[in-house]
């Protein structure tokens, strides 16, 4: 007994003294630089120098995530490789596009919202401590070393997050990940080191890459540029093509050029080029190229980057002619006159008349111009089927436009269905959400509607079908823009066998003040109404009281007025949706 406590104590003994040998070095905080140790270089790593602004405009980054991920949950940024097991790291390279700026939005799509991880490594050549300073379009998270510095960052008016932080930076890298909230339509950072009053200092980033992965410093700097087609690519027949040149990002570190030529190629021995210096392409500069006489609706030039002479890139333009949108539309004509008239559906003539209000727009822009061209297409297909006598709707699900012809002025009338996916497949009758606009002023048939896709997405988890009624654009839903909701209601009813006993009626601001006004002119019809920042009273709205009316326009207001509806939601089911701080309504 007496030799097992003398063995246990050697044992304790022995394992306290390897704790006083070891234990100080476990705690001791890591020595090992930051960044990449030496040797690691190449072919592992490209370092890019700062661009003119001396901000950084190259990393890798990761995503979209839904949530905002933790830079420990990611594996280290090696391009192209795994970040978790559903992404992979990427490298993004600045372009004159961005300016100052990564902004992931000319990269791929994104929604609000999301998450993206960026991953970069900073230096300066000499050794100093140095502000870093992050913008960042969006709510963020900033790590330095792995470390957090900043958590969920509010936004200003503007939408930029903003952080700053001494520190010391030098030729060895430091390590800077930054989780970026999606906002509106960008993912952009704006990154740079100040120091003192000198303001913005050169500094390099880095972005990591697979080993025997790593580009040529040519096609990097090819990357670096921007080629663009200038005004959307929107152009005049009559009128040379034009794009636009620009150095934005930061070129690989040791590399740089003299002179630039760029060259279109339209094909077909139509070939134009240009040359500019370095100084011309940091400036942005414009390159005018003879486009070669069309009836085409399109235009496409393959681009080539030459610096020094070597081929560092190409790109692929892509140019719109609106004036010769008309041809086409007058063939869409022809091929719709030969439909037999018994089988020409209201939703031809709706599109035909979308296609010549939006030919005769006098200024183009490129939601226009792809508007026209996914008419064309939908167009084409639906005279297709019914030349074939087959249903074009059948079997379709998501968005879908449907119209009517209106027996008040015998016009084409739009609306939109959204469909569940499994419709079709697990037929019953189902919900029926009927969504009222908001007042834009812009609305005709040809462009119109809410964007709606978290909207729809939520009725259709509950298996119901919404509707978006045009409501002759901007009526206040009142008059013949009632007649269009009850109309258009009636008909998805009847097209789509939706439950009569679940019909639901919202709407926000002009749509909000229809649900009052038709909910209480039809509280029969619907389950239960959803008003949304709706104006309620008119007189109290526009500061009049009724006895300045005369009494044939106060009968005219108090039958579409809420305040004199009252009674009506009685028996209502009634949801009110309104911000304390609406100064508006």
């Amino acid at each position: 007994m007496k030799r097992r406590r003398l063995i246990a104590l050697a044992v304790i003994c022995t394992i306290c003294a390897v704790g006083v040998v070891l234990l100080p070095k476990l705690l001791a905080p890591d020595k090992t630089p930051f960044g990449p140790g030496p040797g690691a270089r190449e072919p592992d790593i490209v370092v890019f120098e700062s661009n003119a602004g001396n901000y950084i405009t190259s990393c890798a980054y990761s995503g979209p995530f839904d949530d905002a991920v933790k830079i420990g949950q990611l594996q280290p940024a090696v391009v192209d490789k795994p970040a978790t097991t559903a992404t992979v790291w990427r490298a993004y390279v600045g372009d004159g596009a961005s300016g100052n700026m990564m902004d992931l939005k000319d990269v791929l799509p994104f929604k609000e919202g999301q998450y993206f991880a960026f991953d970069f490594y900073i230096g300066v050549d000499q050794p100093r401590r140095c502000t870093l300073l992050i913008h960042g379009f969006g709510r963020m998270i900033v790590y330095i070393d792995d470390g957090k510095m900043l958590a969920d960052q509010q936004t200003d008016e503007y939408g930029w997050a903003k952080f700053e932080a001494p520190g010391d930076f030098s030729d060895m890298p430091r390590r800077v990940s930054v989780i970026l909230e999606c906002k509106y339509t960008h993912c952009a950072l704006k990154v740079g080191l100040l120091q003192g009053d000198k303001g913005a200092i050169p500094s390099t980033s880095t972005v990591l890459w697979p080993a025997g992965g790593k580009p040529t410093d040519l096609d990097l700097a090819g990357r670096a540029i921007s080629v663009s087609a200038a005004q959307d690519g929107i152009v005049d027949a009559k009128e040379d093509a034009f794009i636009e040149v620009a150095l934005g990002g930061g070129l690989p570190k040791g590399f740089d050029f003299s002179d630039m030529t760029v060259t279109a190629d339209w094909g077909a021995g139509a070939q134009v080029e240009n040359s500019f210096t370095r100084d011309e392409a940091v400036a942005g500069a414009r390159f005018y190229i003879a486009a070669p006489a069309t009836e085409a609706t399109r235009l496409y030039a393959k681009v080539k980057i030459a610096l020094n002479g070597n081929l560092a890139g190409t790109r692929s333009l892509q140019y719109y002619i609106p004036e010769n949108y008309g041809r086409v539309i007058t063939e869409v004509e022809k091929n719709a006159a030969g439909l037999d008239p018994k089988a020409k559906l209201p939703e031809v003539t709706l599109k035909l008349a979308q296609l010549r209000i939006l030919a005769a727009t006098k200024v183009f822009d490129l939601d226009k111009i792809l508007r026209l061209e996914a008419l064309l297409v939908s167009a084409g297909a639906m005279i297709g089927a019914l030349k074939e006598n087959r249903d074009p709707f059948k079997g379709m699900t998501g968005e879908i436009e449907r119209a009517y012809i209106s027996p008040a002025d015998g016009s084409p009338q739009p609306y939109k269905v959204y469909l569940p996916e499994d419709f079709y497949i697990t037929p019953r009758p189902r919900p029926l959400a009927v969504f009222l606009h908001g007042y834009v002023i812009e609305f005709t048939i040809a462009q119109w509607g809410e964007q709606m896709e978290e909207y729809v997405a939520g009725w259709h988890k509950t298996g119901a079908v919404v509707l978006q009624p045009f409501g002759r654009s901007n009526t206040d839903f009142q008059t013949i823009g009632e007649e269009d909701v009850i109309r258009t209601v009636d008909l998805v009813l009847a097209e789509y066998g939706c439950d009569p006993r679940k019909v639901y009626l919202e709407g926000v601001s002009m749509g909000g003040m229809g649900v009052w006004t038709i909910g209480a002119h039809y509280p029969d019809k619907f389950a239960a109404i959803v008003p949304m920042a709706g104006r309620t009273d008119y007189y109290y709205w526009h500061s009049i009281a009724a006895d300045e009316y005369p009494n044939f326009k106060n009968l005219l207001v108090r039958s579409w007025n809420p305040m004199n509806l009252l009674p009506n939601y009685r028996y209502q089911n009634i949801i009110i949706g309104h911000g304390k701080s609406d100064r508006t309504v």
